[in-house]
């Protein structure tokens, strides 16, 4: 318990980091905003993108569309933040890193076959970046 509430702590303290690097950035000129990308702000993007809620993404429903949007979620948080397994499984409901594994591996074959797939992603990255 203390592990999770000492990663979320974690979290929360390099968000507000970059949050005033940004500010900092902007108010001088210097630096252009940066655009934080959270696990948080991912999820929020693909349950919108997919008409979905948060809950839905990060619960346990194995229907057809929610795992979907949480396996491409997962698989952002991977690409995106290059964050651990164990800590995007904590994300998602604290699911198992060997699940956090399978989904990234499944969206990456995914992608290789389906262009309606990959132009989706794309979209999302885009929206995220």
């Amino acid at each position: 318990m203390m592990v999770v509430y000492e990663m979320e702590l974690m979290t929360s303290i390099f968000e507000i980091v970059q949050n005033i690097i940004s500010t900092i950035g902007s108010i001088i000129g210097f630096v252009s905003p940066v655009h934080t990308i959270s696990p948080k702000k991912i999820i929020k993007v693909v349950a919108d993108y997919y008409g979905l809620t948060r809950q839905q993404i990060t619960s346990k429903t194995r229907t057809k569309n929610i795992s979907n949007a949480r396996q491409i979620s997962i698989y952002l948080c991977r690409k995106l933040l290059d964050i651990p397994y164990i800590k995007i499984g904590d994300e998602f409901g604290g699911r198992d890193h060997s699940t956090i594994i399978s989904a990234c591996t499944k969206v990456e074959k995914q992608l290789q076959k389906d262009t309606a797939f990959k132009n989706a992603i794309d979209e999302i990255e885009k929206q995220l970046l």
